[in-house]
């Protein structure tokens, strides 16, 4: 940015992007059924199809018979047939039983949404600049999968929340959904730490004060 601004990097301070956690449960509760979820922008480019062939995958393996898929987030119109196919997809299997679909949650559901999943993943195509979905999962205590770009591996690192799978590897996202799935309690323990780290890092009102503290601590050199 610095570049592209013309502007010094010490002129620049950098603030991550964060949420309120009001209505988010003080403690997590574990889910009664592993849950695989989804929550972004039901679309090609969040990779929902990865997902979905990976769930049908891993249940086809035989090793987590109690799995289920839920899947929710903003349907565009443009994007109804895509989000149809991958129902088709997942019945023609005989799983149709074991799917979820509920786009276009409001903030409350959403959250109840994330509550009950026990494993999270957006197997997105392109590099996200942030992914708030990411948090969102996070600060219900869900531990994440997620690709290795953009900005994902940097929240990993800073909240322990979730572990990157190499893009470049044809089976490497149904190779760490299968690891974390089967590993409950490690998984768990993932997720109490990401739910830790969110409110320690990307809370709104812990960012409102790092920004203030910044400003202040910066004043002489960007004058």
């Amino acid at each position: 940015m610095g570049q592209r601004l013309g502007m010094a990097p010490e002129k620049i301070l950098p603030l991550s992007n964060g949420i309120t956690l009001d209505g988010y449960p003080m403690e997590r509760v574990e889910p009664s059924e592993p849950t695989l979820g989804y929550f972004a922008r039901i679309c090609a480019e969040k990779g929902l199809d990865l997902l979905v062939d990976a769930f049908i995958q891993l249940k086809q393996s035989g090793e987590h018979p109690r799995l289920k898929l839920a899947v929710a987030g903003t349907l565009p119109k443009e994007n109804e047939s895509f989000l149809e196919e991958q129902k088709r997809k997942i019945t023609a299997t005989g799983l149709d039983q074991l799917a979820v679909f509920r786009p276009n949650l409001n903030r409350e559901e959403k959250i109840d949404f994330l509550s009950r999943l026990a494993l999270f993943c957006v197997p997105a195509r392109v590099p996200e600049a942030f992914g708030l979905y990411v948090i969102e999962a996070m600060a219900a205590g869900v531990p994440v999968v997620l690709p290795d770009l953009g900005a994902f591996p940097e929240i990993l690192e800073k909240t322990g929340g979730g572990i990157t799978y190499s893009t470049t590897e044809p089976e490497s996202l149904l190779h760490a959904l299968g690891e974390q799935l089967r590993d409950p309690a490690g998984c768990s323990a993932m997720g109490e730490q990401g739910r830790a780290g969110i409110r320690e890092k990307f809370s709104n009102e812990v960012l409102a004060r790092q920004l203030v503290e910044n400003i202040l601590a910066h004043l002489p050199t960007i004058k």
